[in-house]
């Protein structure tokens, strides 16, 4: 668990951007700079923005939250997925800590054309898409990809609960989620209700992987 110090981190951040600007900082961290003042306003920063700046610039998390190690790192951290960081909560309750896996950063950059600040993890929690995936694996979503364009897998939030199934297009204006454990149910839903926001696409699954 780090000891997060707004005004060292921020130090280091500007350092990195070679910026003295708060509405700098607040842009590459992808949020407001009203949200970044409140955070300065209350001396703590979400540790989950702080990962995902450090994947987009290939910084050390140690170096950036603690000032230790080198700056930069053959590994990156990529974070597990909280839902917080897609809705405005994060902004009036400010994570401190961020769970992550550390990867290969040449094993990334080999495997993925996406961007690795755009990476999240996310464990699977049920048994709706067995055999492909089973309780307790871990996938990478990429969460640039959230634009139903193709079939495949998807993490999905509705209702505030968040999950991953099968995503088949279909003529018109509809699509079915569908299940790999045939004991599951398909739902069939109009595109309507994602342009809505009622469903959330958060991104397609990449890579998965269990504990053996």
């Amino acid at each position: 668990m780090y000891n997060i110090k707004f005004s060292e981190v921020t130090g280091r951040l500007r350092e990195v951007l070679n910026t003295k600007s708060d509405d700098d900082i607040a842009k590459s961290l992808e949020i407001t700079p009203q949200a970044f003042f409140s955070f300065k306003k209350q001396n703590e920063i979400p540790s989950e923005l702080l990962v995902r700046f450090c994947l987009l610039h290939q910084i050390s998390i140690d170096w950036l939250v603690k000032g230790e190690q080198e700056k930069t790192s053959d590994y990156v951290n990529i974070p597990i997925y909280n839902p917080k960081i897609f809705t405005d909560e994060r902004v009036n309750e400010p994570e401190h800590t961020a769970e992550f896996i550390a990867f290969k950063s040449e094993w990334l950059k080999s495997e993925f054309s996406a961007n690795k600040a755009n990476l999240y993890l996310f464990y699977i929690e049920d048994d709706s898409m067995e055999p492909t995936l089973k309780n307790g694996d871990v996938v990478i979503v990429d969460k640039k990809d959230n634009v139903l364009d193709r079939d495949g897998l998807y993490l999905l939030r509705v209702a505030g609960a968040s999950f991953i199934k099968r995503i088949q297009r279909l003529p018109g204006s509809s699509i079915r989620m569908l299940c790999d454990n045939s004991a599951y149910q398909t739902i069939e839903v109009k595109t309507d209700q994602i342009v809505s926001g009622e469903i959330l696409i958060i991104g397609r699954i990449v890579w998965s992987g269990r504990k053996l």
